[in-house]
């Protein structure tokens, strides 16, 4: 017996067949670190797992008793498996448990079976098993093993069987208790076999307090009291699943019902305040059903599907099978709370969920590597069926660029992306699959796919797949060799092979020769690094599928291009080309001198030639290019100009982006930033004329709400006196109005925003739900030591009826006028221009490129540059804007007679906020008490417009004692007004951070990345290369090469471009002012 045995000599207590001695019934557990004798033999084939392909489970039965009171679980899992080899051990996944009692019987169908005399049961933590073995070999056959385990609900992290809660209407918190398995989770709440291609079925049995109700996969088969108070739930028998998609919920949440066509019953729970504006998400999951149902031919696998939001939770939505589970903001959407960006999101998220009834749940990867085959798949699948069910935006095109695509390439355009199919060699890389590779640039695969097959032959190949393969395992092959066999005419197997097999994706260069034929070749595209040597298995060519636009035609029909270099003739003569319609392919091009400037002509004389969708990917193409320095910075901005004429939401978006890129790489450089709002207000002006005389009803068109918030939103930042007139209008017109809705602006500033734009998809990697987890007195004291005599009147109203960030009443006073504060005070940094060479006017020759000053690190006080908005400047509005911006909490616009679009009304506070050190502390006390995710976001953007560095600290300090969406969030923010000041807060503070997240399935890469990416000298970046030499990345060195590539494509830029840039719109702000005059 060794010093690590953990339990020894524990009598099993169980009906032992025959009449073996007390000896025989001992069992000696032991933990043990060593490695798994199993896999030793296995060392040269890759990963798959650590389980022998032997043994597989064929049932479960598992019963739980969960104990809400005390936080703490107890059950027994009773496997079924089958051994088709001789073997002297049965492993078991096992993480966390205590393990008390282990039986192991051969099954009988007709009888009791055989007791199976066990001689030891090692606990191996290395390898996450729990290893059985018996006093003889155990030969082929199917045999029975019984586990009792204890455990408690995990309270600090957001897998696993862990705790949440919820809020009802009358401010109580309710216990409840949920579940999140994938990948490979599953093991730490009961004993399993945890891979994906061990499918088996399951029922389970749930022991409970009666005032709560239990929820899993299968539906409700009983529910019988066993004692008083307490109550059992059996669940139907499931089909045949993985582990990872297997759910247990309990909680007291109410519910609202639908059906579906075929008779599923749909449910989505949630409090009973939240449910009253749920309906619309459940319509939607009930539509996207009948959808899916009736395009892939497969019926809906399941008897029932609920809907259950999970306010703690580490990602965006979970596709367990038969039970969705997804962020609060998600299943309970509330039009009249979230942003119309919100909205858009949450559409797809829950058609992506659902889509995964199919793909992944009814056939499932065999091993991770094929995470494609879920992933992917319904990352195109979410957008399809959201555009059969929504009329009112373009999913399938616009929605899956501006998104999806877009930032996928930003991704893969780096030396560090990886292969669509890549093997994971630990758990950790295992997590790392779950990225923009797998979700963006692999559903954007399958979209490039269905556009080359055309509709009926995807369709019919998609079907084929699923009927083959439905309740097994499969893999890309499988689903390549459908889709191959429906399309004939095509190399389909090639081109998937070249676009999965090896990283990275190609630019297509273009130039016409003549009127009739172009020359198109091919190359790889990088953002850095263009001569880096690695292997590819097609030496880093593709198959180009290849269509085009001209000036006397448009063609659709795909044909494919092999070579490094081909000749194209065109059916009808042309002036000018523009490749890849609708950016429905993936890859960028680009065009000759000539060839950019005749489309730029074209635009300017009239866009709407190029669908929305090619619009933005011209825009894009040009900023690839840019940054990969393939052409000059002028060259995009002047071709931006056509968009004096533009009018729509996607191409807004990237072009807003691409201006807050320009302003934090220049940043800091005042008069610059003065120029860039010149050359801004001039671009949007004639669109946003236009998009103020809407009404600003959350019941319009989404694509009209998209568009008037980004231009609106973008008009207050750039100070254009039509977005202040009508922000200051729709104030006094409806002050009085009791429509809720006007809360919060889901992105406050986005000239600050950085271009890799972190949309609202990312919300599988952080959720913004504060957990008011502070008492308000310890609070007040945090950052101003304000005494609680000072927080009162106003200030003390909003800490205790607050629910949004505005709470005031008709009777409560408005805030005075903010004074301009004395720059001594420290709240209001006294203005230096570091930046000299930027921001004065340019010389007639440019002078040469100097780097940026660096940061002094070990001064954080010298972090005095001037932000982008002159508070003092903003102080001159006039009183009248801002007394009636205080005092909004829900209004309507006058002409609507609806509810407003949440968000439209908020940078006013922003303003306010930035010079007033009292109603900045104000806000900071609010946050403990709100229950809008919305509100919580926004409330940080305006926190972290400050200079004051010791404010910013302390904001990071607290929310580092919150939640995990409060720190993200805080980090997030912070790093796009200072970044140094949140790299070095968070090395300081890295080994709380790696407590928390050095593990976490996504986190960890996340925050890494956030905390780098915004630096931008070579003293920063040898700084995070030291850092990580010495910290162990954990799960988050994707996170860190990103960063590090990312912080060298900072300084390459300002080297390259910075000079040009300041030039450009220096000439552009002359040329602006003639023009006026």
């Amino acid at each position: 017996m060794t010093s690590w045995m953990v339990w020894s000599l524990l009598v099993v207590m169980c009906r032992a067949a025959g009449g073996e001695s007390a000896e025989d019934q001992v069992v000696e557990f032991e933990d043990s670190n060593d490695t798994d004798p199993f896999v030793d033999d296995f060392e040269d084939i890759p990963y798959r797992g650590n389980i022998p392909s032997f043994i597989s489970p064929l049932h479960y039965g598992i019963v739980l008793k969960a104990n809400l009171r005390d936080w703490v679980y107890s059950g027994r899992t009773h496997v079924l498996i089958n051994i088709t080899e001789p073997c002297d051990q049965v492993p078991i996944h096992s993480a966390g448990l205590n393990i008390s009692d282990v039986f192991m019987a051969t099954y009988e169908p007709e009888g009791r079976g055989r007791r199976v005399p066990i001689m030891q049961v090692v606990e191996d933590k290395n390898q996450e098993l729990l290893r059985i073995y018996p006093r003889r070999i155990l030969y082929s056959g199917v045999y029975q093993l019984f586990i009792d385990f204890k455990n408690e609900f995990v309270s600090d992290l957001f897998w696993g069987f862990y705790q949440s809660s919820w809020t009802d209407e009358k401010g109580w918190k309710n216990k409840m208790v949920t579940t999140q398995f994938s990948p490979y989770w599953a093991r730490h709440a009961w004993p399993c076999y945890d891979e994906p291609k061990y499918k088996a079925t399951f029922k389970f049995f749930v022991d409970h307090e009666s005032q709560y109700y239990a929820l899993s996969n299968g539906a409700q088969e009983s529910r019988e009291p066993i004692r008083s108070g307490w109550v059992r739930t059996t669940f139907e028998r499931t089909p045949e699943m993985s582990t990872y998609i297997t759910a247990m919920i309990i909680t007291n949440y109410r519910d609202i019902k639908g059906t579906t066509k075929s008779g599923i019953p749909v449910k989505l729970y949630g409090s009973h305040e939240k449910l009253q504006t749920s309906r619309r998400m459940l319509d939607t999951t009930i539509k996207t059903i009948d959808f899916l149902e009736e395009y892939f031919g497969v019926e809906y696998p399941m008897s029932k599907l609920d809907v259950v939001p999970v306010r703690r939770f580490g990602v965006a939505a979970m596709e367990n099978w038969g039970l969705i589970t997804a962020r609060e903001d998600i299943a309970n959407f509330d039009p009249t709370v979230h942003s119309a960006q919100w909205e858009l999101q949450a559409r797809v998220i829950m058609a992506h969920e659902v889509a995964h009834m199919w793909f992944g749940d009814l056939v499932t990867p065999k091993w991770w590597d094929n995470i494609i085959l879920k992933e992917s798949t319904v990352s195109w699948f979410m957008v399809f069926a959201a555009d059969a069910i929504f009329d009112d935006f373009n999913f399938s095109d616009e929605y899956m660029v501006t998104y999806e695509l877009i930032r996928g390439m930003d991704k893969d355009s780096s030396v560090n992306s990886r292969p669509a199919i890549a093997n994971p060699e630990s758990q950790d890389e295992i997590m790392n699959l779950f990225d923009e590779i797998t979700y963006q640039r692999g559903g954007n695969l399958f979209r490039m796919i269905y556009h080359i097959m055309g509709p009926a032959p995807f369709k019919a190949a998609i079907h084929n797949y699923l009927s083959e393969n439905a309740f097994n395992t499969a893999q890309m092959t499988d689903l390549t060799q459908n889709l191959q066999d429906e399309a004939p005419e095509y190399d389909l197997k090639s081109l998937i092979e070249r676009y999965t097999l090896q990283k990275n994706f190609p630019v297509v260069h273009v130039k016409m020769l003549n009127r009739t034929h172009i020359l198109v070749t091919q190359e790889r595209f990088l953002f850095t690094n263009k001569e880096a040597v690695d292997d590819s298995p097609y030496n880093y060519t593709w198959h180009i599928p290849f269509t085009y636009t001209t000036d006397a035609e448009r063609v659709d029909k795909v044909q494919i291009l092999t070579e490094r270099e081909n000749i194209v003739e065109l059916s009808k003569p042309a002036t000018w080309i523009k490749v890849n319609n609708d950016f429905r392919m993936y890859y960028i091009t680009n065009y000759d001198l000539v060839g950019w400037k005749k489309l730029y002509h074209q635009l300017v004389e009239d866009h709407t030639v190029f669908t929305t969708t090619d619009r933005i990917q011209l825009l894009s193409d040009l900023l690839n290019l840019v940054t990969a320095d393939k052409l000059d910075i002028t060259f995009p901005l002047q071709f931006l100009t056509y968009m004096k004429k533009e009018t729509e939401f996607g191409p807004w978006k990237l072009a807003t982006e691409h201006w807050n890129h320009l302003i934090n790489r220049m940043s800091p450089a005042e008069k610059f930033a003065a120029k860039v709002k010149i050359y801004a207000r001039d671009l949007m002006d004639e669109a946003l004329k236009e998009v103020v005389k809407l009404n600003t009803s959350y019941n319009k068109p989404i694509k009209e709400r998209l568009l008037q918030f980004v231009l609106v939103d973008t008009g207050m930042t750039v100070d254009h006196p039509v977005a202040h007139e009508f922000i200051d209008k729709l104030g006094e017109l409806s002050r009085d109005g009791t429509a809720p809705g006007i809360r919060t602006l889901v992105r406050t500033d986005p000239l600050r925003r950085k271009r890799f734009n972190l949309n609202l998809l990312d919300i599988n990697l952080h959720s913004y739900h504060w957990e008011g987890r502070h008492n308000k007195g310890p609070q007040k004291q945090l950052l101003f030591n304000i005494s609680d005599e000072e927080v009162t009147g106003p200030t003390q109203e909003m800490i205790t009826k607050s629910s949004g960030i505005f709470p005031f009443n008709d009777t409560t006073p408005p805030y005075p006028n903010p004074q301009p504060l004395d720059p001594d005070s420290g709240w209001i940094p006294e203005e230096k221009n570091t930046e000299e060479s930027i921001d004065s006017e340019p010389a007639t020759k440019p002078g040469p490129a100097t780097d940026m000053i660096s940061f002094d690190w070990d001064n954080m006080s010298d972090l005095t540059s001037p932000s982008f908005q002159d508070p003092l400047e903003r102080e001159k509005r006039s009183s009248n804007n801002r007394r009636h911006s205080s005092r909004r909490r829900s209004q309507q616009h006058a002409t609507s007679g609806e509810g407003t679009e949440p968000g439209i009304v908020y940078l006013q506070k922003l303003r306010r906020a930035k010079t007033d050190k009292k109603y900045w502390t104000e806000l900071l006390h609010t946050l403990p008490s709100m229950k809008n995710p919305d509100d919580i976001r926004d409330t940080y953007w305006i926190l972290c417009d400050t200079n004051n560095v010791t404010a910013l600290k302390a904001l990071l300090e607290n929310s580092l004692q919150g939640s995990e969406d409060t720190q993200q969030e805080a980090l997030d923010i912070i790093s796009k007004t200072k970044p140094e000041v949140v790299w070095k807060f968070f090395k300081k503070n890295y080994d709380r951070y790696y407590q928390l997240y050095g593990k976490s399935q996504f986190t960890m890469a996340y925050l890494i990345q956030i905390v780098t990416e915004m630096l931008n000298t070579s003293d920063m970046k040898n700084d995070v290369k030291s850092f990580f030499k010495s910290n162990d990345p954990g799960t988050g060195e994707p996170g860190m090469m990103a960063g590090l590539e990312q912080i060298a494509e900072n300084i390459r830029w300002k080297k390259n471009h910075r000079h040009k840039c300041r030039n450009f719109f220096f000439t552009y702000a002359r040329k602006h002012a003639k023009g006026k005059n």
